[in-house]
């Protein structure tokens, strides 16, 4: 990419995607420059605008991460309207304070369908597995375990003991 970049250096798609690959490798300062690159030329670049405020949240430059993020996500750009976006946005607003304000980027994502609601928001879920503060055990494939553990609690704690 960086020979690429060489002939074509005024070209933010292949800035933004070397800036991708340092980000993935862990050079967040290589991407953070690359992307400022972007930002400089194009300054409504959606993808370069949401890496950059996700970088900046790396830092925990939180309030300063917050229009990047934004900006990126209310941009045309495809590849912006990612659930880890949504989430650091969310995350950047609650850490402070904007509790409100983050609920509703949370809210939004859930409509999105990113989350399955702004309050369940892991990015890897399977739809099969239910959620429940509490089961019963009839509800779960372990009664007979669990029956067994209540018959024998005394010497479980005995032997804990």
């Amino acid at each position: 990419l960086r020979r690429l970049l060489e002939t074509f250096p005024d070209d933010t798609g292949v800035m933004n995607e070397l800036a991708l690959q340092y980000l993935l490798s862990g050079q967040n300062e290589k991407a953070k420059s690359v992307v400022k690159s972007v930002l400089t030329l194009k300054s409504d670049d959606g993808f370069a605008q949401c890496h950059y405020g996700f970088l900046l949240k790396l830092e925990t430059k939180y309030e300063e991460s917050i229009p990047y993020l934004y900006a990126g996500i209310r941009s045309d750009e495809d590849r912006c309207r990612d659930g880890r976006f949504y989430f650091h946005l969310g995350d950047a607003l609650h850490r402070l304070g904007k509790r409100d304000e983050a609920y509703d980027v949370y809210r939004e994502s859930s409509d999105l369908g990113f989350f399955k609601s702004p309050y369940q928001r892991s990015l890897y879920n399977v739809d099969r597995l239910v959620s429940r503060p509490w089961w019963n055990p009839a509800d779960t494939p372990y009664l007979d375990a669990i029956g067994r553990l209540e018959a024998d609690w005394k010497v479980v704690r005995d032997e804990g003991l």
